[in-house]
């Protein structure tokens, strides 16, 4: 439920998606500066300007204080949100609020970066976590549409994820792909790996 009635009946909000900033590792051909910082340079070389000017990397979960009381789901974007070091503490500030437990947790990730023990230990004081894996190819096609991806490094995390879920079962795994002509000939294969 996105909201939820307040003890007085106005709406709360429950569902909260952070964009925690544009900090990423890769420069996927999809995408741009608003939410990859390795953009910037090429579309200053390209358009004469970046759509964002500069890596933005401040939130505040001051901003979002007000919902905290009726939180049930939060979403991580970016950029790359396990790269973000203020998503640990948002995540502890969750963890100290004493709500934790009545939160789930959603994060789009490129499936680049191995969640750390600190994460791994934060996540199971929430109610459920879904990392949704950004796959769009298998070996080359991938390397090609998120460079500068490396295909063995990316399925070395995707088999960790998948390590950290078959003992943690609060923890699920999915697919959440960028398709476009780059790729799309490829979807089959990537559901079936």
């Amino acid at each position: 439920e996105l909201v939820t009635p307040d003890w007085d009946g106005r709406p709360q909000i429950s569902f909260v998606e952070v964009g925690l900033s544009n900090l990423c590792n890769l420069k996927c051909r999809m995408c741009d500066s608003r939410y990859s910082s390795k953009w910037i340079k090429d579309e200053r070389i390209l358009y004469g300007k970046a759509l964002v000017p500069e890596s933005n990397s401040e939130f505040s979960l001051d901003e979002i204080q007000s919902s905290l009381f009726h939180l049930r789901h939060l979403k991580f974007t970016g950029g790359e949100p396990l790269l973000n070091p203020q998503h640990h503490q948002i995540l502890g500030s969750l963890i100290a609020s004493g709500r934790s437990q009545s939160i789930s947790l959603n994060y789009s990730t490129n499936a680049t970066i191995t969640p750390t023990e600190k994460l791994i230990e934060q996540w199971q004081s929430f109610s459920r976590v879904e990392i949704a894996l950004s796959i769009d190819g298998l070996g080359p096609v991938n390397d090609y549409v998120r460079h500068p991806s490396q295909w063995p490094q990316v399925e070395a995390v995707v088999h960790r994820f998948f390590e950290v879920a078959e003992v943690h079962p609060h923890l699920f795994l999915g697919l959440r792909p960028s398709v476009s002509v780059y790729n799309l000939p490829q979807m089959p294969a990537v559901l079936h790996w």
